[in-house]
């Protein structure tokens, strides 16, 4: 890049490369660049210029993928104000920096500053470009994931399937746009285990990224692995297998071998191996996840963490407790410096080591950490959500092993109440 070209086409060339160096999972390169590329357009724009907000959001969403989320957190609040100053509360370009910081703020289980960003952008993006804009669709989408996260299957159906009919007429039915939306609401009905609903729009997710992208796309490959996960939770191994096979075929050649996507999916197939009991292959599998997460973001990210969870639940199904102890320790110490203590992800790595304990007998030690468990699944979550219906019954089979059988009728009955509350499926 020539010092002689002018400062706009600098950043032009700045912006592809760290473009391309984020989609290939080139992380810590791209950082690098953009870094570059903020104080370029820091001395040449000013640091009260939008195109510096540009570079401060760029750098903050490249952070966030490698899971610093406290290094992207005052670089996303910085281009806001400057957003906010210069271009006023109603306009798009403040909507979108709203969007961003609401997904940092989900990430982190921060559930009630997210919302309020979410419906913020979604009120800026309705007053200024109307119900009818792909964007507003995309508003729509991002306040139903949150929504997902925390439990309230009823809010998030109703934004996805909105969100799905503003796609449906702004776009067309053959959008990438609309597959992605369609491929959330599957994931939702996944979820909450209505897999007749689910299926369908899988399918037909799968065959708009066929018939658009192609199927050497990435995306062609989420929507691989997506139906694969679906047959996998059904029991369908034999379905599976082949679309997780063919979903990591077309990820190495599009990404290659070091991208974090190709480590969803090997960890995936590494499960799929484990519940058809090849446990040599799974535990190959799953260690090889688990480098590529280790190269590619770290090893302070939630995501290695949840590698060493899946090796941990693999040695502690073989009954190798002393192999998955010092794993479970290490993904709940990643959770809490990265997530938080109040952190759903958090809870579940408290829940699994409360597990473990509670197989090898030791309920002194399970039982803090259960009730921790609930605790934090409680207060963020609240009592409706099915994984604090799982700390409840965690708890109540141990109160059962114990022999408090009266602690355990309790925590049973209440656990029953909560999944009575569900959605139908």
């Amino acid at each position: 890049m020539s010092q002689s070209e002018p400062v706009w086409l600098q950043l032009i060339q700045f912006n592809k490369r760290v473009s391309d160096l984020h989609d290939q999972g080139g992380y810590e390169g791209g950082i690098a660049l953009a870094i570059q590329a903020c104080e370029l357009a820091g001395r040449y724009y000013g640091k009260d210029n939008v195109i510096f907000a540009i570079w401060l959001n760029e750098l903050a969403m490249l952070y966030q993928s490698m899971g610093k989320y406290a290094t992207a957190g005052p670089l996303l609040h910085q281009a806001l104000e400057i957003k906010r100053k210069v271009l006023g509360e109603e306009d798009s370009d403040f909507a979108l920096s709203l969007n961003n910081l609401a997904a940092l703020c989900d990430s982190m289980g921060n559930y009630t500053a997210a919302e309020a960003l979410y419906r913020q952008a979604l009120e800026v993006t309705r007053k200024v470009l109307g119900e009818e804009h792909p964007d507003f669709a995309g508003s729509l989408n991002n306040l139903a994931k949150l929504y997902d996260s925390m439990g309230n299957y009823s809010a998030a159906e109703r934004l996805y399937l909105q969100s799905l009919e503003v796609n449906r007429r702004s776009l067309g039915q053959e959008h990438p746009h609309f597959a992605s939306t369609m491929d959330n609401l599957a994931s939702l009905y996944h979820s909450m285990g209505n897999h007749t609903a689910a299926e369908p729009l899988y399918r037909q997710a799968l065959e708009v990224r066929r018939k658009v992208l192609g199927e050497a796309h990435p995306d062609f490959a989420i929507s691989l692995n997506n139906l694969a996960s679906l047959d996998d939770s059904m029991g369908n191994y034999a379905a599976a297998e082949p679309l997780y096979l063919q979903a990591l075929a077309v990820t190495r050649k599009a990404l290659g071998e070091e991208h974090p996507s190709f480590a969803l999916i090997l960890s995936n197939f590494g499960l799929l191996n484990r519940a058809m009991g090849n446990n040599a292959a799974a535990e190959t599998l799953l260690r090889q996840a688990l480098e590529i997460r280790r190269k590619s973001l770290g090893e302070k990210h939630p995501s290695f963490a949840k590698s060493l969870n899946n090796l941990a639940e693999l040695y502690t199904s073989r009954g190798d407790y002393s192999a998955a102890e010092p794993l479970l320790r290490q993904a709940l110490e990643i959770k809490r410096t990265t997530l938080g203590e109040e952190h759903p992800s958090f809870a579940t790595s408290l829940n699994n080591l409360a597990m473990l304990y509670d197989s090898m007998g030791n309920y002194a030690a399970a039982e803090p950490l259960y009730l921790r468990a609930l605790d934090v699944n409680c207060r963020v979550l609240g009592e409706e959500h099915p994984n604090f219906a799982l700390s409840l019954n965690n708890l109540a089979a141990l109160y059962h092993s114990m022999g408090n059988y009266p602690a355990a009728e309790s925590l049973y009955r209440q656990a029953r109440e909560v999944t009575r509350n569900d959605p139908p499926t």
